[in-house]
């Protein structure tokens, strides 16, 4: 059977059971009402933006330039997202920091209970093991793109509704974010897939890939931040967010690479380790 095909059926498999599942259910819910939650009216915030307006263009631009280049530790980050409607740069921002969890949450069990219950093996002698192990990543990754493309479709329609800014400004940015947050989840789900494999148990697979999730967040995202560690800082999948909205082509296709290389490495890393294991 062609590879692509076996892949496409393992992708298939996955979609169907996270997407129908309890608790691809619920956390398509929590997705929604988090969407919900932002777009909420926030009275000191609304204050501070109409107050803000009445010192012109020029100044308020420069403004959530500086503010927004503080949040990502990026001035060009900051001065392309001062021209972006606020809501839409806050839903962003959540969701490229939530998708570790969305991930762990939905992955932890992908590989460790189909070994857990030798199913794995049904579906071994029918497709090759790297198609079986490629499969589960695509599959991740589609699923939680599901879900956070429904997410931010919530945010873009309630947005245009109230008028907080015009269809083409909320259509425009907030298909850019959705696509930069694509590589940035793919970069986690391979990671997770990597770590799940390496179990049998699924409840130690979560426990594993939190750890190291956590780990990754502390070095690359708190310790490596506060001391201008570059090294430090190029382990953390989530901090290639302010390369990847940099007004530096240059920078934003070095994040891009960077972030689809976390995937590609972990994913051919992990199809190899499976390869070899005793299932």
């Amino acid at each position: 059977m062609n590879p692509l095909l076996e892949v496409w059926l393992i992708v298939l498999r996955e979609a169907r059971k996270n997407l129908r599942s309890v608790k691809g259910l619920v956390m398509l819910s929590l997705s929604v009402l988090g969407a919900m939650a932002c777009t909420f009216r926030i009275p000191k915030m609304e204050e501070g933006l109409e107050a803000a307006q009445k010192i012109g263009a020029d100044q308020l631009h420069d403004a959530k330039a500086k503010f927004f280049a503080d949040m990502y530790g990026s001035d060009s980050a900051g001065e392309r997202l001062a021209d972006a409607p606020v809501k839409l740069v806050i839903l962003f921002f959540l969701a490229v920091w939530l998708a570790p969890l969305l991930v762990a949450i939905l992955g932890f069990d992908g590989v460790p209970s189909d070994v857990q219950y030798r199913s794995v093996r049904y579906w071994t002698v029918r497709v090759r093991r790297s198609s079986y192990y490629v499969g589960k990543f695509v599959g991740l990754w589609f699923v939680v793109s599901v879900i956070t493309l429904v997410m931010h479709s919530l945010i873009w329609g309630v947005t245009i509704a109230r008028a907080d800014a015009s269809a083409a400004d909320t259509l425009a940015w907030g298909i850019r974010f959705y696509l930069i947050s694509l590589p940035i989840s793919a970069a986690w789900c391979g990671i997770a897939t990597l770590v799940a494999s390496l179990l049998r148990t699924p409840i130690l697979a979560l426990l594993l890939i939190c750890a190291t999730f956590f780990t990754l967040f502390f070095a690359g995202g708190i310790v490596g931040r506060s001391q201008h560690n570059e090294v430090l800082q190029g382990i953390y999948p989530n901090g290639y967010d302010a390369w990847m909205l940099s007004t530096d082509l240059r920078h934003a296709f070095i994040g891009l690479a960077i972030t689809l290389g976390f995937a590609v490495v972990t994913t051919a890393a992990g199809a190899f380790v499976f390869s070899m294991r005793d299932i």
